[in-house]
C-alpha cells in the first residue's frame, strides 16, 4: 500500500487500504496487544498471553477476531 502511494499509484493504494480495512479495525477492538496476540495465537504463532494489567480477550472477542481472520482467509 505504501509502495503504491510512494510510486504515485494512488488508486492501487486506496484499493490495498480497502482490502486491509477489516484487519485494521479488527486488531483495535481491544487495547493492544490483546487482539494482536489473540490473532497470532489463533493462526498458530505461539506468542503467549498478555501481562498485567491487561487481561486475555473474552471468548466473544476471540470469536470476533476468529471471524475476521476467517473472512480474510487467514484461518
Amino acid at each position: 500500500m505504501i509502495d503504491f502511494y510512494l510510486n504515485g499509484n494512488n488508486g492501487a493504494a486506496v484499493d490495498a487500504h480497502k482490502n486491509l480495512l477489516d484487519i485494521f479495525n479488527g486488531l483495535f477492538i481491544l487495547p493492544n496487544p490483546v487482539p494482536v496476540k489473540t490473532a497470532l495465537n489463533l493462526t498458530g504463532f505461539d506468542v503467549g498471553g498478555v501481562r498485567l494489567p491487561l487481561t486475555e480477550a473474552s471468548q466473544d472477542k476471540v470469536e470476533e477476531i476468529k471471524g475476521m481472520l476467517q473472512r480474510l482467509s487467514i484461518l
